[in-house]
């Protein structure tokens, strides 16, 4: 290992060793982070470790129990693997291997070793080649064998260990020791010393959380037109404008990326020094600002802390802190703006130069702008900046690439011009490979490419430092025959009967109560970083390989998916079943678990409807599927289901499609089931009987005037 180390940070190894063996202060520090990461005492031995054989990890939904009694059998196992998106490494099994697991470990390790990346004189990005090669090598193997259960990884335990180490730096050598033997004997339920209890009690950290508010807005409110294309560019902006923001914060704070517990969907959480407190109201004033200008006030980053003490990172009392920072940060959502202070007035309520011109206006997300053009020549809808660059820069490339560069530099003030612009202005460049190489347009410091799948061909960037980072996205947009992005009257032309779309929308239930309830008392900062990692990998990475079957390949078009949920549209017949799969392939990632379910709703749309509309349309639909007892249902033409009911369901939709296409059947059938469904619910008794009307006598005659059209259709071709 030692001789993968860059020839920069050659030394630092060894004068990590002479600290460590020389410097008291270095080594209780990390002692005292290991312990705080861990949250918990060595329930074994030392002699009783060292006879211990390498196993494998327990999966953490095992560990969860909303009825505050956890699993003590029964547990399913990570297999010991490099992490990709393949089923048989991501998912869980029954059984663990009997025999040591040594020679794989060994293999592991080797394999750690070989994924480092050589870096000549940047320490910054080495440490993210480090992390990078750790996530991928031991996020299956149990930190410790000291501790009750080995549900935490040695990637997740060392990475929060490095962050809390991180904070508990700006205490003194006296602090930190006095503090780690309060820790210990607090552990060890040893007999106290005076002045324990203040010590477990007195903030050592900041939990720090941020959250871009406005998202479904940005994302949906837009009109019909460039809609196949503008959509997904919205949508993975935002994942850029995140991973800014959140660079931003780290570069002003002086934190490196190891400080990150957790970054996606809009949100990202970190752990920062206490001193971090008195510059996060000065750099959320700068951020701010910087999205007034290229967003207005349709994106805003909200910020919440919450001082965590020692006796905060023990087992079974983290979650008490995640509340009081969320808390914090819907507070900071409520009353936006505040950090403006005497700026808030001109930045936020200042009134246009020029209003009411037509010839300004986005046809697209329907905003005033001085840059407004034509979207072709000669046409009457006309595009922003933001929009086009939404469209042509990233929504036209982002489906022909796997990889995305992005080039870090001194934050500076840009003009509102295209979405680069605004990431820019965050310090931030952005820049699609051309054969392989990624050259950015001006100079950066260093580099980091994400590829959004797994990968092998990595492109090379030319002269900057640069990490490589496995980013998983579901990155699926359907194309033509000419190589671009089906618009969605292409798109609704791939559906069997009336040619309509399906709008998907999926989230999982009661998720919030699964992290704030489901560890109970054996909640950690690692074994939640863990959840979270678990839940991401899923929406941001599973989900690909589910819609890339043969059934669903180049129909699905995924317009989000990431954290907990996802919004996708494709042909309406195919949806369904997508749906379903999408439910049943999560419940066997959770194990089957009773707590983890999904529930989904669908909408039907016609390939110009408005994708604000749509967007709304599926959210009621799966606000329906949830308000049944017990959730995890799919809410399907008007009505909610079960998932188990929906399978018989399916059947009957299948049969129809089957009349539909192998029979020549009424293709009109399809709009009309629909449409009697959709009266059936209207007429839907509170007390949950049918109110007879008009609908069922409509419905019959109407089923068997198409009958007989068909028959006849049949019998005038029998005799032509």
């Amino acid at each position: 290992m030692e001789k993968r180390i860059p020839i920069a940070l050659a030394g630092l190894l060894n004068n990590v060793r002479e600290v460590a063996e020389q410097d008291e202060k270095f080594s209780e520090l990390i002692a005292l982070a290991s312990k705080l990461s861990a949250g918990e005492q060595a329930s074994q031995t030392k002699n009783a470790l060292e006879n211990q054989s390498p196993q494998q990890m327990i999966s953490i939904f095992d560990r969860i129990s909303m009825n505050e009694e956890p699993r003590q059998n029964n547990f399913h196992y990570l297999p010991l693997a490099p992490l990709a998106l393949d089923k048989s490494i991501i998912f869980a099994k029954v059984a663990e291997f009997k025999k040591p697991q040594t020679a794989t470990y060994e293999s592991l390790l080797e394999e750690l070793g070989n994924t480092i990346i050589q870096t000549k004189d940047d320490d910054v990005t080495y440490l993210e080649n480090l992390l990078v090669a750790m996530q991928r090598t031991t996020w299956c193997i149990p930190a410790a064998y000291s501790h009750s259960q080995l549900d935490v990884s040695l990637y997740d335990h060392n990475r929060m260990t490095s962050a809390l180490a991180m904070c508990l730096a700006e205490k003194t050598a006296e602090e930190i020791g006095k503090l780690l033997g309060a820790v210990t004997r607090n552990y060890q339920n040893t007999p106290k010393e005076n002045g324990d209890d203040a010590l477990l009690k007195k903030p050592v950290a900041l939990l720090v959380g941020g959250d871009i508010s406005g998202v479904q807005d940005f994302i949906y409110t837009i009109s019909s037109k460039q809609a196949a294309k503008t959509l997904r560019g919205r949508s993975f902006y935002l994942q850029l404008l995140t991973e800014a923001v959140l660079r931003y914060v780290l570069r002003e704070l002086d934190l490196p990326v190891t400080n990150v517990i957790y970054s996606g969907g809009g949100h990202f959480y970190l752990l920062a020094p206490l001193s971090a407190k008195e510059n996060l109201d000065k750099i959320q004033s700068e951020i701010s600002k910087k999205l007034l200008k290229h967003h207005g006030i349709g994106l805003y980053l909200a910020v919440g802390q919450a001082e965590v003490s020692a006796w905060g990172f023990q087992k079974g009392n983290f979650p008490d802190y995640w509340k009081q920072m969320h808390a914090d940060l819907n507070r900071a959502k409520r009353q936006r703006y505040t950090e403006l202070k005497g700026d808030m007035h001109s930045k936020v309520f200042a009134l246009n130069e020029h209003g009411g011109n037509q010839d300004a206006t986005c046809s697209i997300c329907g905003r005033e702008s001085k840059d407004t053009e034509p979207i072709k020549t000669g046409s009457d809808d006309r595009h922003c900046g933001l929009c086009k660059s939404f469209a042509e820069n990233i929504g036209k490339d982002l489906p022909k690439s796997q990889f995305v560069g992005l080039g870090f530099a001194t934050p500076k003030e840009t003009e509102r011009k295209s979405a680069f612009d605004a990431l820019r202005s965050f310090g931030m460049l952005v820049k699609w490979p051309e054969k392989n190489k990624i050259q950015f347009d001006e100079s950066v410091e260093r580099a980091v490419v994400w590829s959004l799948d797994d990968a092998e061909n990595w492109p090379s960037v030319k002269g900057t430092s640069t990490a490589y980072v496995t980013r998983y996205t579901v990155n699926l947009i359907p194309m033509n025959s000419s190589g671009y992005p089906k618009t969605f009257d292409e798109l609704q032309g791939k559906a069997h009967g009336m040619k309509r779309l399906g709008v998907l929308r999926m989230d999982v239930d009661d998720l919030g109560n699964i992290f704030s309830k489901g560890l109970g008392k054996e909640a950690t900062l690692a074994r939640l970083s863990a959840l979270s990692f678990q839940m991401s990998l899923f929406f941001e990475g599973w989900l690909k390989r589910i819609c890339e079957q043969a059934e669903y390949k180049n129909l699905i078009y995924a317009v989000y998916a990431g954290g907990d949920d996802l919004f996708v549209i494709g042909p309406w017949d195919k949806i369904p079943g997508l749906a379903q799969e999408i439910s049943d392939s999560f419940a066997e990632y959770t194990n089957y678990h009773p707590d983890f379910h999904i529930s989904g709703g669908m909408a039907f749309i016609g390939g110009k409807y408005p994708v604000y509309q749509a967007a709304d349309d599926a959210e009621g639909i799966l606000d329906m599927a949830k308000d049944l007892s017990g959730k995890n249902a799919f809410g399907f033409l008007e009505q909610p289901w079960k998932w188990d009911d929906f399978i018989q369901i399916s059947y009957g939709f299948e049969l129809i499609c089957s009349i539909v296409d192998e029979l020549d059947g009424p293709k009109a059938i399809m709009q009309l089931l629909r449409e009697l469904t959709v009266e059936k619910a209207n007429c839907q008794r509170k007390d949950g009987r049918l109110k007879y009307g008009p609908w069922m006598w409509q419905g019959t005659y109407r089923i068997y005037r198409m009958e007989k059209r068909a028959k006849r259709k049949h019998q005038d071709e029998l005799a032509g």
